[in-house]
């Protein structure tokens, strides 16, 4: 059982959880105020990284593509 959860807690999984989180925090500051901290703008710019790197990991199913991530990663 052990092994089923450090598996689980890989580094893409780590970043899909992050990224989920990032963004519904920052949802839901923009609909409780309007207030444009460097802190938001900040927090908006690694979730938008994070999710480049979801969608780059995603590639991964077409085969084409494949090896060239592999390569990256």
């Amino acid at each position: 059982m052990k092994t089923l959860k450090r598996d689980y807690l890989s580094f893409f999984n780590l970043i899909d959880i992050s990224s989920i989180c990032i963004n519904i925090y920052l949802l839901q500051g923009q609909w409780t105020d309007s207030d444009q901290n460097a802190s938001k703008i900040i927090l908006r710019i690694i979730a938008v990284s994070l999710m480049w790197v979801n969608l780059i990991y995603w590639l991964r199913v077409f085969e084409d593509i494949t090896l060239y991530i592999r390569l990256i990663s």
